[in-house]
């Protein structure tokens, strides 16, 4: 009898933890399918996209920040430290997005030297955002030290995607190296911007694949939504292919759902008493 419930129990715990994510990707699923209607509806504002996007980032922004503190608060030794840049790159990243709605989206600023000037503002903190997020992953990745398989694996994926992203420049005709040796202010960012992603990109999907609790897995999972969704747009604006905002859009909102999900489960879950190691690594 005891041996019954103590399955039903068990049961039970994983429909939840299954029941979550599940819901959290369906009510992405609606919330994109609401966005495209009114995208290609012509009687819609497009002040509503700018206001919508603005509102959700500042929502998320503050429960995110809010658990990440939290977080940094209960944790010691690299664990603090690891949380306390976390909750410095979700702050950067929520100044970055706040001046290019605001500018873009909501004041549709379109003369070229105030968006210049504008971009420039937007590129500072959205570089500390890449900056603490790659470091946070890198840390993690660092517990890896003594893996030596791991490591292995690590670089030759490392490898393997850069070549495939060489590639995809190499054989672009949009793209050369003259054009990269002339680019203007804000391109030269970008292209900054575009191996920080890259960077943090590949050391979040490692982290993703080695994770051994769910918080740490959810948490690195909306990095790679986030990362790889503005890196998409970084990659489509050196090869001239646009069309790819309203996915990147979308596919933001994905990254910042399972943020949040990933910070409530790390204190759930109490994974912040532990050593960083054992997130990644048996």
């Amino acid at each position: 009898m005891r041996l019954t419930s103590k399955l039903l129990m068990q049961t039970k715990i994983k429909d939840k933890r299954t029941q979550t994510p599940l819901l959290l990707i369906i009510l992405w699923g609606i919330y994109g399918l609401i966005y495209f209607y009114l995208k290609n509806n012509p009687s819609t504002s497009s002040d509503f996209f700018g206001w919508t996007s603005f509102s959700i980032s500042t929502i998320a922004t503050y429960i995110a920040v809010h658990y990440s503190l939290a977080l940094w608060q209960m944790s010691i030794g690299r664990a603090r430290k690891i949380f306390g840049l976390f909750s410095i790159s979700i702050l950067c990243s929520f100044i970055s997005n706040l001046i290019y709605q605001i500018s873009f989206n909501i004041l549709k600023i379109s003369n070229e030297a105030i968006s210049n000037v504008v971009l420039s503002c937007y590129h500072l903190p959205y570089l500390a955002f890449l900056v603490c997020q790659s470091a946070v992953w890198l840390m993690l990745l660092h517990s890896l030290r003594f893996y030596k398989n791991k490591i292995k694996g690590f670089t030759l994926f490392s490898l393997i995607t850069f070549v495939i992203i060489f590639l995809i420049f190499a054989f672009n005709s949009h793209v050369s190296l003259k054009n990269l040796s002339n680019m203007n202010f804000n391109q030269t960012y970008s292209f900054i911007e575009l191996l920080l992603q890259l960077c943090g990109f590949l050391s979040a999907l490692f982290c993703f694949i080695c994770a051994k609790n769910r918080g740490i897995f959810y948490l690195a999972f909306s990095f790679i939504i986030i990362i790889g969704a503005d890196l998409l747009m970084n990659l489509s604006f050196f090869a001239q292919t646009f069309g790819v905002k309203s996915i990147v859009e979308i596919g933001w909102i994905l990254g910042v759902f399972f943020r949040i999900y990933g910070l409530y489960t790390i204190k759930k879950t109490k994974v912040y008493d532990a050593l960083p190691e054992s997130w990644v690594c048996d």
